[in-house]
């Protein structure tokens, strides 16, 4: 059964950084002097907090973000894009996209539910 989401409206707001991204700086995989890059950044709320916390960080994301440049990073989120990805097909090429500009780290997190 398929289930037809608006992407547009998936995005939540952040007070903080997302889950994911906490875990990563809590693990040391995303420690001061690497890039970071989220692949479908939603509104850019991780983007934004660890640009103020000094890091080179960028985002993507086709609702919201569609003019920002995919570009490589030490550490590529994919956080819960596959969740909102209706199509096998292009949720497939969407990972293997996030996993092309990895040069480090692909953060990969979805909901089960």
């Amino acid at each position: 059964m398929s289930t037809n989401v608006n992407r547009r409206r998936t995005a939540i707001r952040r007070t903080a950084v997302s889950r994911p991204v906490a875990l990563a700086l809590s693990d040391g995989l995303l420690i001061p002097g690497r890039t970071f890059f989220d692949y479908g950044c939603g509104r850019g709320d991780d983007v934004q907090h660890l640009a103020a916390l000094g890091f080179a960080a960028n985002g993507w994301d086709p609702a919201h973000r569609p003019d920002g440049k995919r570009r490589p990073a030490d550490i590529v989120n994919f956080g819960y894009v596959a969740n909102v990805i209706e199509d096998p097909a292009e949720r497939v090429d969407a990972l293997k996209s996030a996993w092309a500009l990895a040069r480090v780290v692909l953060i990969v997190t979805a909901r089960l539910e």
